[in-house]
């Protein structure tokens, strides 16, 4: 017999549902999916569902947390982020398709 739930450790998952991917990176769906289509982002495909790995999100954010300063909190509400240059690809850095940069 195997053990109860309840006493096992806590794992984290190796995969995510989308929405709960999109939620974790703090973006909308269509953003997630922009990454994704993009490459930006790898998938898994299980029959009809699509698993973000827990590992592409670290992957994806790991350029930016370990860009930072040692003890600096950029997100706190005393100090907010203004380096544009800590942004997700493709998330706002480059004019969109049909607009024009400034």
């Amino acid at each position: 017999m195997s053990e109860p739930t309840a006493s096992r450790p806590h794992r984290r998952p190796l995969a995510v549902s989308r929405s709960e991917a999109a939620r974790r990176l703090g973006v909308g769906i269509g953003t997630l999916d922009r990454l994704i289509r993009d490459g930006r982002l790898f998938v898994v495909r299980a029959g009809d569902r699509v698993l973000v790995p827990v590992a592409a999100l670290d992957a994806l954010l790991d350029p930016f947390l370990n860009a930072q300063e040692p003890g600096s909190n950029p997100g706190s509400a005393s100090e907010p982020c203004t380096n544009a240059e800590s942004t997700l690809p493709g998330l706002g850095t480059e004019p969109r398709a049909g607009t024009v940069a400034s």
